[in-house]
């Protein structure tokens, strides 16, 4: 069961105050569910998610499907997923009902395309409005990992497949859905290149991609 997480206390609703345009950013450790819950009675309308591996929710989703659990919470399935992301991924991003946007990262487009189908597929819909690729996440584990600003910076033509792969699974759903406009929307997190010309071309690449 999503967990209710709408509880705005102030008297202004009208869809056409600056309310209806703040938005909580990605954080680490700092946008799980808890903050976004507090964040909402602050007029806060759309939230990101903490950066999740789309490794990490791939195998997630394969313990889900290979496993007999009773739910999302069952604790037998958070034992055997390990990894912080896994459990993020069922214990968080599968318990919010307000519109999210989910932030992966990774370098591998079919991992990516992968990741998006968990989601598409556990995720309640209408809440995931959207999908965010990482491609500017600085700290070691992104050098590490190929991942984040070092992919766009290293290996930009890899993470416009990486788009492409990831726009066409959504788009795959859009096809199947019975409501299309449910489906989320696919971006990117960027971050300036050393040359102002690299960094507009990366990001047109990127928009063409999807």
């Amino acid at each position: 069961m999503p967990m209710e997480t709408s509880a705005n206390n102030g008297d202004n609703n009208n869809d056409d105050t600056i309310y209806d345009k703040v938005i909580l950013a990605p954080m680490v450790r700092g946008s799980e569910l808890a903050f976004r819950c507090l964040v909402r009675r602050y007029h806060v309308k759309h939230c990101y998610s903490p950066m999740l591996r789309s490794e990490q929710v791939v195998r997630a989703f394969q313990v889900w499907q290979n496993g007999d659990f009773q739910n999302f919470q069952d604790p037998k399935l958070l034992t055997e997923l390990k990894h912080e992301d896994g459990v993020l991924f069922f214990t968080d991003i599968l318990r919010d009902s307000e519109p999210l946007t989910v932030q992966l990262c990774g370098c591998d487009p079919t991992t990516l395309s992968e990741a998006i189908h968990a989601i598409l597929t556990l995720g309640h819909p209408g809440v995931i409005k959207g999908v965010d690729f990482n491609l500017g996440c600085p700290q070691k584990c992104a050098l590490d990992g190929c991942f984040g600003g070092f992919l766009a910076e290293n290996k930009p033509e890899l993470a416009v497949e990486c788009v492409v792969a990831m726009k066409k699974t959504i788009d795959g759903f859009r096809t199947d859905s019975a409501n299309p406009t449910t489906l989320p929307v696919l971006s990117c997190k960027i971050r300036l290149l050393e040359e102002k010309g690299k960094t507009l071309e990366f990001a047109q690449a990127l928009q063409q991609a999807g």
